[in-house]
């Protein structure tokens, strides 16, 4: 959950012949201070340029140091003072592991070269950037030149926050509040959980574009998310359509000894009267996977997208899964059980688009992230469907657990720097179209860049 700290001039420069050009000016005593002030008592990940200039490791801080050319010549490495890596990713996770362990934060210090690559494969939680007034003729400069520096009445301390990783970070932090303040519990797998009741809730930003995808550890968008996803939206209860893709997610719990323990007579593969038939068919009798359900219950995916379109500021714009007398037919009565939209007006007179969904039992390391980023899609869908801008999804949950043969995976996932969420972009005009014809081909998800993934068996 590595931060940024750099000090620059109005101009993005960073340094002039291996030195701070303004280190002995007022600003620049200021901005030791400012640095000291931050980074004391915590971890600094610094190239070798960067550690020469400071001539010393730095007092009451973990250094860490990155250099492949000079290895050899790099302090020798000490637990809980220095370091020493040949690449950044691994110091990277090194530093994050130190602030799972400790609860302290790891700076990235630069200098050019360092923070060049620590953008081009991350995004900071937090950058923390003193402007120092002036033009120093650097040769050595910020990468990220994306702040509008100029005119905001320098010297300046300025704060940049990237809302993604902050996202994500939040979620790998309700893994250690689970942890710390869980309780033992069974459950039906006979897995056992760590549980918590009610944690606070997850927000994500759908604005310009992005959409959440957790990047801790691979989600499965192509075998298992939007598969899934677009099965829920046609209705279908019939699991071979999605083993077809490739997408095996729901194959434990259809099984001929699944279902018989459950008391249910269906065909194998059929989840019963579940997600995508209350979806579309909410009421409707139920006769299995092959039956026709044409024009039959009720389509509350369908009600939403015309309130949206006739009755943006309605407040029943609700679909909900947990349907009481279908319960006892389902293959696996639904953990994400009720799903609410909300729209308002901008400033800039457009209208934003926002949804919530609520999870009575949520598996927190294999269910979680799929459900993350599948109502992050649907939202998306629905914006587009309407003309509407996309804006933010939140998650609410009730029995939020971790299963006890997870806990290991957790640990490594809770090791690992998030990045930045890739984005959606669809290939037509949607607007006024039938959220049924929506296929995969008409969206195309661009830069997702996750860590590798984590392996778990899923309890059934």
């Amino acid at each position: 959950m590595s931060y940024t700290i750099v000090a620059m001039d109005e101009h993005y420069g960073i340094g002039l012949d291996g030195d701070i050009p303004w280190k002995n000016t007022p600003d620049g005593r200021e901005d030791i201070l400012y640095f000291k002030h931050l980074t004391t008592g915590n971890a600094v990940i610094m190239g070798w340029n960067t550690f020469k200039s400071i001539g010393r490791l730095l007092p009451n801080r973990l250094n860490i140091i990155v250099t492949k050319n000079h290895y050899d010549e790099a302090p020798a490495a000490e637990e809980g003072i220095c370091a020493v890596f040949k690449d950044l990713d691994a110091a990277v996770q090194y530093g994050r592991k130190w602030e799972v362990q400790t609860g302290k934060y790891c700076y990235v210090i630069g200098g050019e070269q360092i923070y060049s690559y620590y953008f081009s494969r991350y995004s900071p939680i937090q950058e923390f950037i003193t402007v120092i007034p002036g033009n120093f003729n650097c040769d050595t400069f910020y990468p990220n030149r994306s702040h509008n520096i100029h005119h905001i009445g320098l010297p300046q301390y300025l704060s940049f926050h990237s809302p993604c990783i902050r996202e994500e970070d939040t979620y790998l932090k309700l893994f250690q509040h689970v942890l710390d303040n869980g309780h033992r519990k069974e459950d039906r797998t006979g897995t056992g959980t760590i549980s918590v009741f009610s944690p606070h809730e997850l927000r994500f930003s759908l604005e310009e574009n992005v959409l959440p995808v957790l990047t801790t550890k691979t989600v499965a968008l192509k075998t298992g998310v939007i598969p899934e996803l677009l099965w829920f939206i046609s209705g279908s209860t019939d699991t071979r359509i999605l083993e077809a893709k490739g997408c095996n997610i729901w194959k434990g719990n259809t099984s001929r000894e699944f279902l018989d323990n459950r008391g249910l007579s269906y065909k194998e593969k059929d989840i019963g009267p579940g997600y995508g038939f209350q979806w579309r068919h909410s009421g409707a009798d139920y006769h299995g996977m092959e039956s026709d359900y044409t024009g039959k219950g009720v389509d509350q995916l369908q009600n939403i997208v015309h309130l949206l379109r006739t009755d943006p500021d309605s407040r029943r714009m609700l679909m909900c899964s947990w349907v009481a007398p279908y319960l006892d037919q389902m293959a696996l009565p639904p953990c994400h059980i009720l799903y609410q939209v909300y729209t308002h007006l901008g400033a800039d007179g457009k209208r934003r688009l926002s949804a919530k969904m609520y999870q009575r039992s949520a598996d927190s390391f294999l269910g979680v992230p799929f459900n993350i980023t599948s109502y992050g899609l649907l939202t998306h869908m629905l914006a587009q469907l309407t003309g509407f801008i996309p804006h933010e999804l939140i998650l609410t949950f009730g029995d939020y657990h971790i299963y006890n043969n997870h806990v290991d995976q957790i640990r490594q996932q809770m090791t690992r720097t998030p990045r930045s969420f890739p984005k959606i972009f669809f290939k037509r005009d949607l607007n006024g179209s039938d959220i049924s014809t929506i296929t995969e081909q008409d969206f195309e998800i661009v830069g997702y860049s996750p860590y590798g993934s984590i392996p778990a068996p899923m309890a059934v």
